[in-house]
């Protein structure tokens, strides 16, 4: 059995298994913490005896051996702290995702227990004060999903009819600043021909140089009010 294969074993007897099962993973699995070690300073430690002259062969060949080991150490230690760095940001990525995680399953455990009185296999007692209970909630949830549900209905067409006027009334701004346009454009062309011909025959034109006329500015699009927008706005009409 290779060493992978050994560590694999392993972790699918501990209790960290779910990282090597093919089962979807919960937000309940174990993550490994992470124990960061202590790294020494970064500094040259026999830098005196580095910069002695050696007198023998010998000697200089201690010095490149030493030399190369304080080269060794230093990428050793530059090593682990981009692994340390590594495995902090991992483990704040991990963090976040597993809370994702765990309020997507909040959600489809409230999806799925809605309106499932009986979902949970469990027996029950119809006259207790429990079960009553349940039910009274049960259709509570029930009544409130609906009105939920009709009022986005109704914001949903509300919406629709806005937009439509909205962009009827947008077509009939866009066409009248194309007529203010295409009339100056045509009164602008006319009194050059007219100032042409003042100043071949020495007058002046007819008409004065003609203005361009208001353009009007951009409605922006109506934006789809929330239910709770559309309350206040009813209540503030009554």
């Amino acid at each position: 059995m290779t060493p992978t294969r050994h560590a694999v074993k392993e972790l699918e007897n501990s209790s960290l298994s779910s990282l090597v099962s093919v089962n979807t993973p919960k937000s309940t699995n174990l993550v490994p913490h992470f124990k960061p070690h202590t790294v020494s300073p970064f500094r040259n430690r026999h830098s005196a005896l580095l910069d002695r002259i050696p007198q023998t062969d010998f000697e200089h060949e201690l010095q490149e051996a030493l030399r190369e080991s304080e080269y060794r150490d230093r990428k050793r230690k530059e090593a682990m702290v981009e692994t340390f760095a590594t495995s902090v940001l991992q483990n704040m990525y991990v963090k976040d995702v597993k809370t994702h995680l765990e309020h997507h399953e909040k959600q489809s455990q409230k999806k799925k227990s809605k309106n499932r009185i009986f979902g949970d296999g469990m027996p029950k007692l119809m006259t207790g004060d429990d079960f009553f209970n349940t039910v009274v909630e049960s259709e509570k949830e029930r009544e409130k999903d609906k009105q939920e549900k009709d009022e986005r209905r109704i914001i949903n067409t509300n919406h629709t009819e806005v937009l439509r006027e909205w962009k009827k009334e947008e077509n009939a701004r866009l066409a009248r600043n194309r007529a203010v346009r295409e009339t100056y454009q045509k009164a602008t062309k006319d009194w050059k021909e007219e100032d042409t011909s003042a100043r071949i025959e020495g007058r002046r034109p007819r008409w004065e140089k003609p203005k361009q006329g208001k353009i009007e500015s951009f409605v922006p699009r109506p934006k789809k009010p929330t239910a709770a927008q559309e309350n206040g706005v009813e209540d503030e009409d009554e």
